[in-house]
This record gives structure tokens, sequence and C-alpha cells, in this order.
């Protein structure tokens, strides 16, 4: 599993350390690893590139419009996630929209591939 952020390695690493999650993670990617931020797809192919893996055989989740096109461009499936903290971002170009992490199952992505 990676972790793709537009944010800086700095907060991100902060962040994941603070609420103890990056032990899960076997990479972070962040905009301080690519020259193009999102919406370019570069952050999600040098994801794919440091997992070993095909952009087409990834699963990108997202909850706003740049990181959408972002994982789209990277020809990855996406599942957009609803949050709070957004008022009403297009969520549209994702392959399914859910309401919480916890509504994505892995017969759900299994489907969407």
């Amino acid at each position: 599993i990676a972790l793709v952020t537009g944010s800086g390695r700095d907060q991100a690493d902060f962040f994941m350390e603070s609420v103890g999650l990056k032990k899960y993670f076997k990479t972070i990617v962040t905009s301080d690893d690519v020259k193009r931020n999102k919406p370019s797809p570069d952050i999600y192919l040098l994801a794919a590139e440091k997992l070993k893996m095909k952009p087409e055989e990834c699963v990108a989740i997202e909850d706003s419009a740049v990181g959408i096109e972002s994982a789209k461009s990277a020809r990855m499936i996406c599942i957009a996630v609803r949050n709070q903290y957004q008022n009403n971002p297009d969520l549209s170009k994702a392959d399914l929209i859910v309401e919480s992490l916890s509504d994505i199952s892995l017969e759900m992505i299994r489907d969407l591939g």
C-alpha cells in the first residue's frame, strides 16, 4: 500500500507518525518527490513504480477532483470518498463514489477491475 499526497514530505511524515499509520505503508509519495503535483499523473505513476506495479493494477482512493484527475490520468481505477471538509467537490469522474472508507470492500474493488 502506498500513500500518495499532494502535501509535502514533512507534513505527510508528521501526520502519519502522529496517528500511527506510517508502518502500514510500503511507500509514501509526496509533492516533494515529483516536479508536477496533482492533477498531473506523475505522483501516482511514481507510487506505482515504487510498488513495482503497473498503474492499471492499482486502485487510488481520493477525495478531491484534482486527485481523481491525477489517478485517472495515470490509468488507475479510482474510488472517491466524500469528506466533510470539502463543500460538494465534483467526484463524478471517479469509477465509484462512497460515503466512507468503511464502505469499500475487496469485492467492490474486484468488480471495478
